[in-house]
């Protein structure tokens, strides 16, 4: 759970009323069990030119995430896996959507990121299926801690 609170500068949390400025402090989502924030990698996803949009929310979310989750690596160190799948939706002076998909995951640390993507069984199941329905040097990541402004 993330919590999100301002506390006045040099003040503590039991006295609420000092003048401003206020600080914000966020209590980013602990890894389970440790305590500790953990870190979120975030892949915008650019489909494979030959498939349709549809086919390609299809084998992400019946055939992808299965295989992805199959993985012994992935079990040990995905904590939190989420997918995002663009809707049809044209906005009034915004560009085009670039992208056909998010993916989110959840780990430890980067360590646990870098064990899951670098392992062996991943590389040799998970890769191929990737490059088979994914357009890869069309994707984009980002590793992160989330900022939560309004929960």
């Amino acid at each position: 759970m993330t919590i999100a609170f301002a506390v006045p500068r040099g003040r503590t949390a039991g006295n609420l009323a000092p003048p401003p400025p206020f600080e914000q402090r966020i209590v980013p989502p602990a890894a389970p069990g440790r305590g500790q924030i953990m870190v979120k990698f975030t892949i915008l996803l650019k489909r494979k030119p030959s498939l349709t949009h549809d086919q390609f929310v299809e084998h992400h979310r019946n055939i992808h995430a299965d295989l992805f989750m199959s993985v012994a690596v992935v079990k040990a160190t995905v904590r939190r896996y989420v997918q995002q799948h663009a809707l049809p939706v044209e906005l009034p002076g915004m560009p085009p959507v670039k992208y056909d998909g998010v993916t989110e995951l959840w780990f430890d640390d980067v360590e646990a990121l870098e064990r899951c993507f670098s392992d062996s069984e991943y590389l040799q199941r998970i890769r191929p299926d990737e490059e088979s329905f994914l357009d890869l040097h069309g994707c984009d990541f980002i590793v992160s801690r989330e900022n939560v402004v309004k929960a």
